[in-house]
């Protein structure tokens, strides 16, 4: 300051002034300008800063984050033109999220701006894609398999409801007629050529045409509840409560049975071995084999399998410790169903035990059918089991049914199984041979459904609600 002073002493003194002022300001100003000029870089550094970030995300909100807290704003118009791109990418992308299909994420793909969910857009479109392809092979084959492996696999599961009414359609069986001749429960069917026969608490067994569910004959004789029928030929086998198996003639009206000259409906021969009433019969053709039960309330008991041939007993077999409740025959051995829990195989011809099936513990077994390689068990405890019928080891269980399993029926690749009781289950299932799965159901009795028979494409079912259905596969 001294040396400013000793230079404006020798100048004029508007001069002197001049310099002066001069000197003052541009002390005073340089500072001054170096700030500003510093603050203007930083205010650049953090504009630069925001412009970074919302560059790397890329996003709208990154865009607007600039926007609002931008300090030179020198991209404000390329920020502007941004977030209008990321909101129209935004809309597109909540358009192909809304219309979840093949055609939206296609149209994200194509129309796409900022393209910010392009890799996810690409996995929907894909999986949209395989979704479309899993539903056209379900239409194609239009089976329950199909919708049933649609509704497995599917990606997006667009069509998931109509798959569902379609596997709900293919499973469900429809009735071709009902029988209401019986004025009583009706505990078993069977069927030959074409006529169904059936028996119950009347005591009566009734021929019924298999086409058009119209009753033909009536064959009366016995008097208790008939259990079991079986048939083979022209002859019709029944036992029933009272411990009676009998063999009727069931040909034409006014033609004779040469072996026995009886008519039509004629007793051919009764065997009444048994102490106690007869659950089951089933026939080979020649030998006729029945299942021992106990009397009710406290009655005589009855824990055998009976051979009987021309109404004479041949053998007897006692391994089983409660009562028997059915029997099915194929080939040599004759298969047994029992209140113990066990189903075990007899040589037909000695009355042996083979083997013994244990798989349904302590639960009463109710039904036993026998299809070549394959014997099927019904049981109380609301499974049908399969058995290796030469190693007596378990294949499958099906536990589908919500009450105890009554009866089964076997023919080609299908199992037929009834149901009902404790669990209100009055139903018949179909169940693939091989792998256990169900196929369909039907479900129109009202009451516990006791028999069920197979003939053709055409199953037929028995009931306590008096009736005889006949049920058309879907």
């Amino acid at each position: 300051m001294a040396t400013l002073l000793g230079v404006a002493q020798g100048a004029s003194s508007e001069r002197r002034l001049w310099w002066i002022t001069s000197t003052i300001v541009g002390v005073v100003a340089l500072p001054l300008a170096l700030g500003l000029y510093q603050l203007d870089q930083n205010r650049t550094e953090m504009d630069s800063g925001l412009w970074s970030e919302a560059r790397e995300l890329d996003s709208a909100e990154s865009y607007a984050d600039y926007l609002e807290n931008c300090t030179t704003c020198e991209r404000e118009g390329r920020a502007e033109e941004k977030l209008q791109a990321a909101q129209d990418d935004e809309r597109l992308w909540s358009q192909a999220r809304d219309s979840d299909s093949e055609e939206s994420y296609a149209d994200y793909l194509e129309n796409c701006t900022t393209c910010e969910r392009k890799e996810r857009a690409e996995e929907k479109l894909q999986a949209a894609q395989d979704d479309e392809r899993l539903w056209s092979q379900a239409r194609d084959s239009d089976s329950g398999e199909s919708y049933a492996d649609y509704l497995e696999n599917c990606t997006t599961c667009e069509r998931k409801e109509r798959a569902e009414e379609k596997l709900q359609a293919a499973q469900e069986a429809s009735e071709k007629w009902v029988f209401e001749g019986h004025d009583l429960k009706v505990k078993d069917v069977t069927v030959a050529d074409h006529t169904v026969y059936s028996g119950g608490e009347d005591g009566i067994i009734r021929a019924i045409d298999s086409d058009t569910g119209e009753e033909q004959r009536v064959f009366e004789g016995h008097n208790g509840t008939i259990h079991s029928l079986a048939v083979s030929g022209e002859t019709v086998y029944s036992s029933d409560s009272r411990g009676i198996v009998r063999a009727t003639y069931a040909g034409d009206s006014g033609h004779t049975i040469g072996a026995y000259g009886a008519e039509a409906g004629e007793e051919l021969w009764v065997f009444d071995g048994h102490d106690g009433m007869v659950r089951g019969v089933a026939t080979d053709g020649n030998t006729v084999y029945s299942a021992g039960a106990s009397m009710p309330l406290g009655g005589d008991e009855d824990e055998t399998v009976r051979a009987i041939l021309e109404g004479v007993e041949y053998w007897v077999f006692e391994g089983h410790d409660r009562e028997v409740r059915d029997v099915a025959v194929d080939d040599d051995t004759v298969y047994s169903a029992s209140a113990d829990g066990t189903v075990r195989a007899i040589d037909s011809s000695t009355g042996n035990e083979h083997w013994v099936f244990e798989g349904h513990g302590a639960s009463p077994v109710l039904g036993v059918e026998a299809d070549g390689d394959t014997v099927f068990s019904a049981g109380m405890d609301n499974t049908v089991r399969a058995i290796d019928a030469d190693t007596g080891s378990e294949q499958w269980i099906f536990e589908g049914h919500s009450s105890g399993v009554r009866s089964v029926a076997a023919s080609g690749d299908t199992v037929y199984s009834a149901s009902g009781g404790r669990g209100g289950d009055n139903s018949v299932r179909a169940i693939d041979a091989h792998t256990g799965k169900e196929q369909w159901v039907f479900e129109a009795h009202e009451g516990t459904v006791n028999g069920v028979a197979v003939k053709g494409d055409t199953v037929y079912s028995a009931s306590d609600d008096g009736t005889v259905r006949a049920i058309t596969p879907p």
